[in-house]
């Protein structure tokens, strides 16, 4: 079935189990449903940019008065806070951190 007669299908499907009263949600794609408008009209995306490029990620889904709950614009590049966390958690300069890899994840 081409993606066309999909959505008349489904169209004629939702509004007929919609008259019966049967709550019924038509098939998406991710793609389709991160088109979606009301997504759009709750700024439930934000775009993140790394090294590799820019991309999607979902904000939180609720609110609070007075306070961002975006997501930061850049992601973080490795060993950028290096610095900073030796000094908060007071580690020597010549002390190694713990990457956190074990024989299993190599």
């Amino acid at each position: 079935m081409n993606h066309g007669h999909r959505s008349t299908a489904s169209a004629f499907f939702n509004s007929l189990l919609g008259a019966a009263g049967v709550p019924a949600s038509a098939y998406r794609t991710v793609s389709e449903a991160l088109a979606d408008p009301q997504l759009a009209h709750r700024q439930a995306l934000s775009e993140v940019r790394d090294e590799g490029g820019s991309f999607q990620v979902l904000n939180l889904p609720f609110r609070m008065s007075g306070a961002d709950i975006t997501p930061a614009k850049t992601m973080a590049v490795l060993g950028e806070h290096t610095d900073a966390l030796r000094e908060e958690i007071s580690l020597a300069d010549d002390a190694s951190i713990p990457t956190g890899k074990t024989a299993a994840t190599g």
